[in-house]
């Protein structure tokens, strides 16, 4: 049986935000990977001009793409050519990439452990951060404080668990 000191040793560990380190960043990744869920892309006519955007390659000419095509339903639809274009107008930043490769800062604030991370494709806040349109919205973009509040339970769940961890007395390297 444990003593007084020896449970109020482990409470006091248990209190070290530095002993979540792990939790900290296993909760950044469960972020990272819903933000690199992309959602299907929208019609490519659903505004007044024809989006020639590709994600993850960039803008194509009009030229890269059949012209439109009338569906069952009497929907017109526009398909990509099969052909690699030569011409990009503007490529892509690779937002996914940008996702994959962001680096995960986690620092000691007083009392507090801050765990930061951040996508670095210029247009990323507009996509998916606090300058985000209601166009992105509605074509089905989180944004990065959504993705973190949709998961807010299994985050939760891994400080918790690291907690539980402590006060068993566990070593976790």
């Amino acid at each position: 049986m444990a003593t007084v000191d020896e449970i109020n040793a482990q409470i006091l560990r248990a209190l070290d935000p530095r002993q979540y380190v792990n939790a900290m960043r296993e909760a950044l990744d469960i972020v990272r990977n819903e933000e690199m869920t992309f959602p299907p892309p929208p019609d490519r006519q659903r505004t007044k001009t024809f989006n020639t955007w590709l994600r993850e390659v960039g803008r194509l000419p009009l030229s890269a793409f059949l012209k439109t095509v009338r569906t069952r339903q009497g929907t017109y639809q526009a398909q990509r050519k099969r052909i690699i274009t030569k011409t990009i107008l503007k490529p892509s930043e690779k937002m996914l990439e940008k996702w994959k490769k962001a680096p995960v800062v986690i620092t000691l604030n007083g009392d507090y452990l801050v765990g930061v991370m951040a996508n670095t494709a210029s247009y990323s806040g507009y996509v998916q951060g606090e300058k985000q349109p209601d166009f992105h919205k509605e074509t089905g973009w989180l944004t990065t404080k959504e993705a973190a509040d949709k998961h807010r339970e299994k985050i939760a769940q891994r400080f918790v668990r690291r907690g539980l961890q402590i006060l068993n007395g566990e070593q976790i390297t």
